[in-house]
């Protein structure tokens, strides 16, 4: 042989010794030779689980691993946890085995050392109790316990298990399963006694294969859970649902110690609104909201008052049917002539009269009239000159149609003026529809926070979803309903509301008997009826004044008033204008994009226990 070829060959030899070497030590195999449980029913519902497993170990390894599943889910769809607690883990002679405990994605698992486990066979005994192992029914009490597991990847050539029962115990029957989970088979065979219920596979159980059992007898035999046992084994399976409850009793004390607005007094008839009080400010005291009637009530008011007047036109349709209404405002007043109107009156008026388009700094010009008003901004003619400058406002005429998709833009500055009004009177702590939508927006965060949140611990605990989703939905509506609730209105506020409800007591009722002694003049009629609107009680208001208000105001003008005028038809008419208007101020363009035993009841891998075993 060449001498330059002679040393590769000898290092190919000793490669390949190598290898020969080390194959036998690096073939790991683990094989289990049988599987035996006894499954002990106690008289007092609990389970004792003595599993005995034979495992050849070919090559070197540490021990084994034990996995029991601890969560399942109910036919409802919640959780339930099986209660597990480890006795004792020893070897065949009983001398105890050293192992770890760890709850991954919920499951036991125990990490079993096993002394001399190379090439070798050894006994590991595993010793558990369960408190909730068993299921109860209205006919029969039962087991249906998952032997094997069907997680384990090694096999299994022999594997059985015995149940025994309390002693006396009737009606013992049983049925097993074998193979993968979800399978009807039944390789196995069935032995009964007194007390007592075997079950042997007839078969080696393959990877991923196990061994399950249902045992029944009658009841009266073991204690059945009483229902606050049973509701407690729920709740803590279940924990997530305690969230809401949580949510619920922080709320009931915020409420009680923060929320309430101090107590009303009994409330008495008022025949004017509290000075000062505009429609618009009462109407929103009333509800904590500045919602669209109340705007189109400072409408009316300030037609009223002689800033605008009011054109009601009719057009197309045959015979009266399919006609439409187009309702047109005209400015009596320039804007150097608002300085007296309230901060909402002027932002109102300034929007109006802007053809709908979005008045800039409107909010920073309401706020700086009611400083003047106040005496503390002497700028308030040079901004109001600016103002008419800018062109805003200054239009003589606008009709309903050009304030379409338009006016909404201006809606949140006039809100805020109206509460402005209200908080420099010290009616509230806090804008109360703004406390309002920070709790819906926090009740959307609360039920979003929990679900996401659940969705991820249900993943990695193998909970069920359920619990969380409806504790998410819970929580929400608590919140919401707390923000709802809640109010901020101080002791002044308080008084104030009283006075409202008084005078509001008083237009919903004027046109009974009652009050058939109170001078009812045209001028009254006016001057109360924005506020009637901003009520809602503007119709029990107006028929009051049938066969005194008998002429059309001059504020107002529609093709509908003949020689006679009654004005309960003229308070419909202005409801509907209202209705009308209030609905095209907040209308907003629409935005584009794209478009067991009984038949079938029974399964391998189903009821408790389960989970697998391996090697390490």
């Amino acid at each position: 042989m060449n001498h330059r070829i002679r040393p590769f060959v000898a290092a190919l030899a000793l490669l390949l010794a190598a290898l020969v070497c080390a194959a036998p030590a690096a073939a790991r195999t683990l094989t289990f030779e049988d599987w035996e449980d006894e499954l002990q029913v106690d008289a007092d519902g609990s389970l004792l689980v003595t599993e005995k497993m034979t495992v050849r170990f070919t090559g070197a390894w540490n021990g084994i691993y034990r996995t029991i599943p601890l969560e399942y889910s109910t036919n409802q769809g919640f959780d339930y946890h099986l209660n597990v607690r480890v006795e004792s883990v020893t070897d065949s002679d009983f001398a105890a085995l050293h192992y770890e405990v760890s709850h991954p994605q919920g499951h036991l698992k125990l990490k079993i050392s096993v002394p001399g486990a190379v090439n070798a066979t050894r006994t590991i005994i595993v010793t558990y109790r369960v408190a909730n192992g068993l299921r109860f029914f209205q006919d029969h009490d039962e087991l249906y316990w998952n032997v094997t597991g069907s997680e384990h990847t090694d096999t299994i050539e022999q594997s059985g298990a015995r149940v025994v029962l309390p002693e006396g115990t009737t009606g013992v029957h049983a049925r097993v399963f074998t193979g993968r989970g979800g399978s009807t088979a039944s390789d196995a065979s069935i032995t009964q006694g007194p007390n007592q219920v075997s079950v042997a596979a007839t078969r080696p159980l393959r990877a991923g294969e196990g061994l399950t059992l249902v045992a029944g007898w009658d009841k009266g035999f073991v204690r059945q859970p009483t229902a606050l046992e049973r509701s407690w084994d729920f709740y803590t399976s279940n924990w997530p649902l305690g969230i809401p409850v949580l949510a619920l009793v922080i709320a009931v004390w915020f409420y009680f110690a923060h929320g309430r607005d101090p107590e009303l007094r009994p409330i008495s008839v008022q025949y004017a609104p509290p000075e000062g009080m505009s429609p618009a400010g009462a109407g929103a005291l009333i509800d904590d909201s500045a919602d669209m009637r109340d705007i189109t009530a400072t409408i009316v008011d300030l037609a009223v008052r002689g800033y605008l007047t009011i054109e009601e036109q009719q057009s197309g349709g045959v015979l009266g049917l399919g006609r439409s209404k187009e309702y047109v405002f005209h400015r009596k007043k320039p804007a150097e002539e608002w300085k007296e109107l309230r901060p909402h009156e002027y932002s109102l008026m300034a929007a109006l009269f802007s053809q709908g388009q979005s008045v800039p700094g409107l909010a920073q010009l309401a706020s700086l009239l009611s400083r003047a008003q106040s005496g503390q901004a002497a700028q308030l003619g040079q901004a109001l000159s600016q103002l008419s400058q800018s062109g805003a406002g200054g239009a003589e005429s606008v009709s309903l149609s050009q304030l379409h998709n338009k006016f909404y833009t201006n809606l949140p500055a006039i809100r805020e003026a109206i509460f402005s009004e209200l908080l420099g009177r010290h009616y509230y702590r806090t804008r109360p529809d703004t406390m309002h939508m920070r709790y819906i927006a926090g009740a959307v965060a609360a039920g979003l926070g929990i679900f996401w949140i659940g969705t991820a611990v249900a993943r990695h605990s193998a909970m069920q979803v359920l619990p969380f989703v409806i504790a998410a939905a819970l929580t929400a509506l608590i919140v919401f309903v707390y923000g709802r609730l809640i109010h901020a209105r101080t002791l002044e506020g308080t008084r104030a509301l009283e006075g409202v409800l008084g005078f509001k007591e008083f237009l919903a009722r004027v046109e009974s008997d009652r009050y058939n002694l109170v001078v009812k003049t045209p001028q009254m009629f006016e001057k109360f009826l924005p506020y009637a609107m901003a009520f809602g009680c503007e119709a029990h208001w107006s028929k009051a004044f049938d066969g005194i208000y008998t002429q059309p105001p001059q504020w107002y003008t529609g093709p509908g008033y003949g020689p006679r005028f009654y004005p309960s038809s003229f308070a419909s008419d202005l409801s509907g204008m209202a209705t009308h208007v209030g609905g095209v101020m907040a209308s907003v363009p629409a935005s584009s994009g794209s478009s067991g035993f009984s038949g079938g009841g029974g399964f391998s891998g189903g009821g408790f226990g389960g989970g697998g075993a391996g090697g390490w």
